[in-house]
C-alpha cells in the first residue's frame, strides 16, 4: 500500500489546476487551453509512478455536484499553498471525509489536526505520503477523523459564521464605548 500513497503525494504536491475544466461561458479561452494542456501533463506523471490504473483524472464538475466526489472519497488532499479560509477542506468534512491538508492559513482553523484530518507542513512529497497513507491504511482512524469531521464542519455554516460576526462587532463595540472612542 506504501507504494500508492508515495505517488499520490508526488501527484498531489506538484502545483496544478483542475485536471480539465469543462467550458464555462466565464473562461477566457486562453485559460481553457491553459487548464486542458496542463490535465494532459498529469496522465503522463501518474504513468511514470506505476499508478495509472489507481488514478483517475476528471473533468470540472459544478458546485452543485462536487459533494458526490467528495463522498466517494476515501481521503481529500488539499495541498494549498496559501488559503485564506478553506473552503474546499470544510465542504469534504461536511461530507464526512478526513482531509489531509497543508499546514498554512485558514487551512488550520479549518482541519482540526489528528482530529478531523492531518496538517502536512510544506509540500514535499515524503510527508504527504506519510500523512496520506496514515489515513487510508487505518479504516477505523479514517472512519473516527470522518465522523468528527462532519461535526466540526457545522461550525462553519453561514448561520454561525453571521452570528460570531455579530458577536465581534459587539465586543469591538463595547470596547470602543468602554474607551470613550
Amino acid at each position: 500500500m506504501r507504494s500508492l500513497p508515495r505517488g499520490v503525494g508526488e501527484v498531489v504536491v506538484r502545483p496544478h489546476h483542475p485536471a480539465e475544466v469543462e467550458d464555462r461561458e466565464d473562461q477566457h479561452e486562453e485559460d481553457r487551453d491553459h487548464d486542458r494542456e496542463f490535465g494532459q501533463a498529469l496522465a503522463p506523471l501518474a504513468a511514470s509512478l506505476g499508478m495509472a490504473d489507481l488514478v483517475d483524472f476528471r473533468p470540472h464538475s459544478p458546485r452543485s455536484e462536487l459533494f458526490r466526489w467528495y463522498c466517494v472519497s476515501d481521503v481529500v488532499g488539499v495541498p494549498s499553498y496559501n488559503e485564506s479560509f478553506g473552503l474546499v477542506a470544510l465542504e469534504a468534512q461536511a461530507c464526512g471525509r478526513p482531509v489531509v491538508a497543508t499546514d498554512v492559513g485558514g487551512l488550520r482553523h479549518a482541519v482540526r489536526a489528528g482530529q478531523t484530518g492531518l496538517l502536512v507542513p510544506g509540500h514535499e512529497p515524503g510527508p504527504w505520503a506519510d500523512a496520506l497513507a496514515a489515513v487510508l491504511d487505518d479504516p477505523s482512524e479514517r472512519v473516527r477523523m470522518g465522523a468528527n469531521a462532519a461535526g466540526h464542519s457545522s461550525r462553519f455554516s453561514w448561520d454561525n459564521t453571521a452570528a460570531a460576526t455579530l458577536a465581534a462587532y459587539h465586543v469591538a463595540q463595547l470596547r470602543a464605548v468602554g474607551t470613550g472612542r
